[in-house]
């Protein structure tokens, strides 16, 4: 059984290790055409404008539906963690308790309203960046 908990930990970190850098990719992509926005000089054109949007939506769906994938398998990681340390002797309590517990509940609910309000406000900015400026 300690055998099987290792090996669960061990995939648990790589995946918070993938989930950490699809979560890296997007914020630096959405800090990089943010500042790009806000420091460019030209008026976009309704063309250029819905260029940017549809740019940046398949972006953000595909960052999206990867960085979901990833939270998914962590979260069944996560229970099967939980459901094999209810059943493991451990010498205290305190770590049976911490490994029978969610990390994040409502973890990948959170992905998805995150990831989402995000999008919107970079979208929002780029068809108000000329009224903001």
């Amino acid at each position: 059984m300690e055998k099987k908990i290792n090996d669960l930990l061990e995939v648990i970190d790589k995946l918070e290790t993938r989930i950490n850098t699809f979560w890296n990719f997007f914020t630096v992509i959405v800090i990089a055409n943010v500042g790009w926005l806000f420091a460019s000089e030209i008026n976009f054109n309704p063309t250029q404008k819905w260029a940017l949007t549809l740019g940046l939506s398949v972006f953000f769906l595909a960052n999206l539906l990867v960085l979901s994938a990833a939270v998914k398998r962590m979260v069944a990681f996560e229970h099967e963690l939980n459901a094999v340390s209810k059943i493991t002797i451990f010498e205290t309590e305190c770590l049976k308790n911490e490994l029978s517990n969610d990390i994040m509940p409502g973890r990948l609910l959170s992905t998805f309203v995150l990831h989402l309000v995000v999008d919107i406000a970079v979208i929002c900015l780029i068809w108000n960046v000329d009224k903001i400026s």
